[in-house]
């Protein structure tokens, strides 16, 4: 969360090295295909409290809700904050975000009973 905290992504975006760019990109697509991944394991009833449960399914679920969601809500407040949107949700970062958004919208309006008990 500290390394979301001090990004100046307005400099990064403007004026940063094209790799910077491109990996900052790629943390969004990422992120976007992990939240997508998880949500449709979720809709599939892939997920379950028994042992006969994917290991890979139950993987991508903890490091989604453990680990991406917090980091990507520290980083969405610090841009918020900060009013980096303008420089920072563009092109292929803004996509990916509404299919982070769609994703996570889906989920809260979908009746899955291992939603329902988190």
């Amino acid at each position: 969360h500290i390394l979301a905290r001090s990004l100046d992504a307005r400099t990064v975006m403007k004026s940063g090295p094209e790799i910077v760019k491109a990996g900052l990109r790629s943390f969004f697509e990422s992120a976007s295909d992990d939240i997508e991944k998880m949500v449709e394991n979720l809709k599939l009833g892939k997920v379950s409290q028994s042992r006969t449960q994917v290991k890979g399914v139950g993987q991508n679920i903890t490091y989604t809700t453990v680990a991406l969601l917090p980091v990507l809500t520290s980083l969405f407040e610090h841009i918020a904050q900060h009013q980096f949107g303008d420089d920072v949700m563009l092109d292929d970062v803004q996509v990916s975000c509404y299919r982070t958004l769609c994703s996570i919208y889906s989920l809260g309006t979908t009746k899955n009973p291992y939603v329902e008990r988190q």
